[in-house]
């Protein structure tokens, strides 16, 4: 996919993902207790901020943490976290890693997959078809060959998960 491809799956993601509800304060990480640091700092930063208005520092200083968001969290921020990742091909790569985990199934990890149905549950079916094209363009613009060969890597996994699960011919 080149660049032409690249603007227009932003825009798609931006429209598509444009009238989705912010989650309430208390909706945005899995653990409200303010114990944990880690967690504060996620729902401080993210607390009334809409995903549109996410600066691509925010995002990275997150980009490792973002399975401490709720299910309707995760949800809200995907196309901020996709647009990030295509914008920015040299931290993209990094954050991609953990955004295809949070987006596939885990056989050994019911708590792990009773979000991710969650999420999905979220998605409208044009929303995921852009999860699909996105994970695409991953594979595509972002692997190495050798990547590519391993089935066990994570865009891999998830290309090939949400493929199993979402027809792109409707």
């Amino acid at each position: 996919m080149n660049n032409d491809t690249k603007a227009l799956l932003i825009s798609y993601i931006q429209e598509q993902f444009s009238a989705n509800s912010i989650p309430a304060d208390n909706q945005i990480v899995v653990d409200n207790s303010r114990k944990f640091l880690t967690i504060e700092r996620i729902r401080i930063l993210l607390t009334g901020t809409r995903w549109l208005d996410l600066l691509p520092e925010q995002i990275w200083d997150i980009r490792l943490d973002i399975y401490f968001l709720t299910a309707h969290a995760f949800y809200y921020y995907m196309p901020a976290f996709m647009t990030f990742m295509l914008n920015d091909r040299d931290h993209g790569d990094i954050m991609y890693h953990t955004f295809a985990r949070n987006l596939t199934l885990v056989y050994d990890n019911p708590k792990h997959n009773s979000r991710l149905e969650y999420i999905i549950s979220y998605l409208t079916s044009e929303q995921k078809k852009i999860v699909v094209t996105f994970f695409e363009y991953a594979q595509q613009n972002w692997l190495d060959p050798w990547d590519l060969e391993d089935e066990n890597h994570p865009v891999n996994l998830a290309y090939k998960y949400w493929r199993s699960i979402i027809p792109m011919n409707e």
